[in-house]
């Protein structure tokens, strides 16, 4: 039997600004006789590199013959690894085939790179660009959609102008009220010979609005049927029904011949990837979080640490793991590959009537990134449907259409590939004088995100958040949203953090202005918006896209629109308001644990 010992990490912590080394060491060695190790790894997946790294044998500490002594390998931390512990694991393999595990510890501290000149200067630039894995493009024109009636035309211009082709991806699509309008234009649009791409998320999707998704598939359905149909009638035809059978399918043809035509609809399915991945616990990126998550509410079933510290407190820690499941979180409309959309509206009629929200209007060569950022998502989340049609691979370069150099940002926490929360992060650690944060619900355990934002706070950086009270949250799921944010406002608040809540209209029969915009905007020389909230599913369960905005104008233009909505649509969440809250909220407080990473 192979045997690792003295396995360690030296030295034992390392910060994350990517400055940071270690060194992995352990000693491997066998109880048979005539047996030599083959092979010693470990595996980095945690820290962003490979599954297997190769152990090197010192040869001043080892057996020739046997390769049996001391291993080791360097590490680099790599810049924005996950702060916490790390336990890199190591396998050895000898000869006969039997191996050996064991863990080393490392444990990650939170370190920033001090940059001059700001978010906006080209150091700010190139460091944005190195997290989000995307360059800066130039030569756009960028306009933001602050009004949902504007929101709602544009879309159904660009869908009834297209030529070619129709890519939208949501996470939610109602079919009934005005955007019933959008589903009935892209149906318009595939019968006239548009290419029509369409990726939802199953699980909200089926939840919220099962027919609007029926309605863009008609013409599959149709078709089955029809095939189903022949094949039936065949079989009855001697028991006197089949001209029931004709006249039904004849009916759903003449429906089809009348331009019900289908959409090329992908339903994410959560369920391939989680059983691809393995347990939550092997995924890439998901292991040091989790840990610590899981850990800390055993500790505090213990009684160990404080009480308001947030947590589930279901059996063995953490919540069934179906809960835990991959989605995607992004919205966004591409037009021919020329024109584009991005934001955090989803087609529902109440992102565009009576809650707050923000798209962005895209014109010129950014939409590129925008269109291979779908296509990749298509292609990805279809690849085991042998039958489906692939969208054609339109990227055209489109003309210079402004001045706005932005990047497009995207994220796969399945694969390991956390760009836009890496993104975030740096865009907060840039931060010189001020963040702006907008975010629908607020769920941060003790993660990189939330270390980033303290740090801010200790700097003298000011922030300020704007999120939804009791009373605009009612719009959503009885307002667990809230007490699930609520639970998380106390250690804002005690950071520093200036927490403001959107006033509700004060008349429970009407809609409220519920707060669904995510944006962030630094020194009024960078803002990002896209589809990004200050949660652990944001982090590393969904995937997510953000813009991020290099134009003093524009970004100077959604600053004078959030301070405004803090003066005129928001209350501070004081100390003693959070204290005179949380106490009449305790018992949901405790039942919204259970919820926590649903938000």
């Amino acid at each position: 039997m192979a045997i690792i010992k003295d396995l360690r990490a030296q030295p034992a912590s390392a910060p994350n600004d990517g400055s940071g080394h270690t060194r992995v060491c352990c000693t491997v060695f066998s109880r048979a006789d005539a047996v030599t190790i083959e092979s010693v790894s470990v595996d980095l997946r945690t820290l962003g590199g490979p599954a297997d790294a190769a152990m090197r044998l010192d040869p001043g500490r080892s057996i020739p013959e046997t390769r049996e002594g001391v291993y080791h390998v360097e590490i680099e931390v790599p810049l924005l690894a996950e702060t916490g512990r790390h336990d890199p694991l190591v396998r050895a393999l000898d000869s006969e085939g039997n191996s050996a595990k064991g863990r080393a510890r490392l444990e990650v501290e939170y370190a920033r790179i001090a940059a001059q000149g700001g978010p906006g200067a080209d150091l700010g630039r190139w460091m944005l660009e190195r997290a989000g894995k995307v360059e800066t493009v130039g030569g756009n024109r960028i306009e933001p959609l602050l009004s949902g009636d504007d929101s709602m035309r544009d879309r159904l211009e660009l869908i009834r102008s297209a030529k070619r082709q129709i890519n939208l991806q949501t996470y939610i699509m109602d079919d009934e009220g005005q955007v019933g309008e959008i589903v009935k234009a892209l149906q318009e649009r595939a019968a006239a010979g548009i290419e029509v791409n369409v990726i939802l998320n199953a699980t909200t999707q089926i939840a919220a609005s099962p027919l609007s998704a029926l309605r863009l598939k008609f013409a599959g359905v149709v078709r089955e049927l029809q095939s189903l149909g022949r094949r039936i009638e065949f079989d009855i035809s001697r028991l006197g029904s089949r001209e029931t059978f004709r006249e039904y399918f004849d009916e759903a043809r003449r429906g089809f011949d009348r331009g019900m035509q289908g959409v090329n609809l992908v339903m994410f399915d959560p369920d391939r990837l989680r059983k691809a991945q393995g347990p939550p616990e092997e995924r890439p990126g998901w292991a040091v979080w989790l840990r610590a998550y899981s850990e800390r509410n055993a500790a505090k079933r213990e009684g160990r640490v404080p009480d308001w510290l947030p947590g589930f407190q279901g059996p063995g820690g953490l919540p069934a793991l179906p809960l835990l499941d991959y989605a995607i979180h992004e919205k966004l409309l591409i037009v021919d590959g020329e024109r584009a959309i991005v934001g955090g509206r989803n087609l529902d009629d109440r992102y565009f009537h009576s809650w707050i929200d923000l798209d962005l209007m895209i014109h010129g060569p950014l939409v590129k990134s925008i269109q291979r950022g779908f296509l990749r998502s298509f292609n990805e989340f279809s690849a085991d449907d042998e039958q489906r049609v692939q969208p054609i691979e339109l990227l055209p370069d489109p003309a210079p259409s402004g001045s706005v150099e932005a990047q497009f940002v995207q994220s796969r926490p399945w694969a390991g590939d956390l760009s836009v929360l890496h993104s975030v992060v740096t865009l907060i650690q840039l931060a010189r004088q001020r963040v702006l944060i907008g975010s629908q619900y607020v769920a941060l355990q003790d993660c990189l995100l939330r270390r980033a934002l303290f740090d801010a706070v200790q700097r003298g950086v000011r922030v300020k958040l704007i999120s939804n009270s009791l009373e605009t949250s009612s719009e959503v799921t009885f307002g667990s949203g809230y007490f699930v944010s609520l639970r998380h406002f106390g250690e804002l608040i005690r950071a520093g953090i200036e927490v403001y809540l959107v006033n509700g209209t004060g008349d429970s029969e009407q809609p409220q202005p519920y707060y669904h915009a995510k944006e962030i905007i630094v020194d009024g020389e960078v803002a990002a918006v896209g589809s990004f909230n200050l949660t652990m599913r944001s982090c590393y369960i969904e995937s997510e896209n953000m813009i991020n905005l290099f134009d003093s104008t524009l970004v100077r233009r959604l600053e004078q629109v959030f301070e405004q909505r803090l003066e005129t649509q928001c209350s501070r969440l004081t100390p003693e308001l959070f204290s005179e809250l949380s106490e009449q909220a305790r018992e949901r407080m405790e039942i919204a644990r259970y919820a926590e990473l649903l938000y």
